[in-house]
């Protein structure tokens, strides 16, 4: 990291963001120049982030420049919002609940679920919506704050406090990607209870290639693999964040059975991206993939026994 990305996550956390904590409109013009300054430092992101915009969303040659450009600042400052809306709650936890967002409606649920999400500016509260909302004893899976989670200090003291106002207001932490974890995680699915987890970034345990709109990156494949292994329906589904509140959007559940669940799962957290681009913040960070891809291994973990009745069938929203 330069000496200027480094003074200006100093100013970003230490300073603007406490600043955001205050009112709603502060954080509104807190998130516009967080978003807008991330876009203008990092130059080599910000190219091949409009690049991937292009090349992902079909954007006509005449206007595809300024609109891609568009897309992955508007990214950036979403992003953003979703930290101010987070100190402002911090400041004022009385209006926690009221924050949660509407949704469409959710479906029936079998008894082994995993909610698959992408890094939208909101999809922190979609996983608070399931668990105070839905009332689902849902545990969320996690990169956690370790020297491998590298980030610059100010930033971190934010995490820390992000994480433990979370733990006061859900009532748990959020689960890790180490062996132990992810053996409570499995435990948790066979005793008939969700999980929820990030499918876009690649993970610390197990990553593998998966294609995109076209383009191989790498994604997270341990939660899929652990999925399959206990016969978990996964349910995609985004939180978008609007002026009027956060919403909550689900896709249709890909069944248990399948030999890779991923590339249905992709398939429409792709829509949801070309559907809500403005709202995905990895454009400039997803990390594509190198040499051929690898299949996913996860000789740990014991597939659970068969499940011998039908699972219910629904529709997504």
């Amino acid at each position: 990291m330069s000496g200027i990305a480094r003074f200006w996550a100093w100013v970003r956390y230490k300073h603007l963001l406490p600043f955001a904590a205050k009112s709603r409109p502060r954080g509104r013009f807190y998130a516009l120049v967080a978003g807008t300054v991330d876009y203008w430092l990092d130059r080599p992101r910000r190219t091949s982030g409009a690049a991937r915009a292009r090349r992902w969303l079909s954007v006509p040659a005449p206007v595809a420049f300024p609109i891609s450009r568009a897309v992955v600042r508007n990214s950036l400052v979403v992003e953003a919002q979703e930290e101010a809306d987070s100190v402002f709650l911090i400041r004022h936890p009385g209006e926690f609940r009221g924050h949660l967002p509407g949704a469409s409606e959710l479906p029936p649920l079998p008894a082994r679920t995993v909610f698959a999400t992408i890094h939208t500016g909101a999809h922190v509260f979609a996983y608070a919506y399931l668990r105070k909302v839905c009332r689902l004893n849902v545990r969320a899976i996690a990169r956690p704050l370790g020297p491998d989670n590298l980030m610059p200090d100010a930033k971190r003291r934010y995490a820390e406090k992000k994480l433990a106002w979370l733990h006061m207001q859900l009532g748990v932490d959020f689960l890790g990607t180490d062996l132990a974890s992810l053996a409570f995680a499995r435990e948790h699915l066979l005793g008939g209870n969700p999980i929820f987890a990030t499918f876009d970034a690649s993970g610390d345990l197990a990553s593998r290639t998966q294609e995109v709109c076209d383009e191989r990156l790498v994604a997270s494949s341990g939660v899929a693999t652990l999925a399959r292994l206990t016969e978990s329906m996964i349910v995609p589904l985004v939180a978008i964040w609007t002026p009027q509140g956060v919403r909550v959007h689900f896709g249709n559940p890909v069944p248990p059975g399948e030999a890779d669940p991923l590339p249905a799962v992709f398939r429409q957290l792709e829509n949801f991206i070309r559907r809500f681009p403005d709202h995905w913040s990895l454009w400039p960070y997803v990390q594509a993939a190198q040499g051929p891809a690898a299949p996913a291994r996860w000789p740990e973990v014991a597939a659970a026994p068969r499940v011998t009745s039908a699972a219910p069938s629904f529709g997504g929203g």
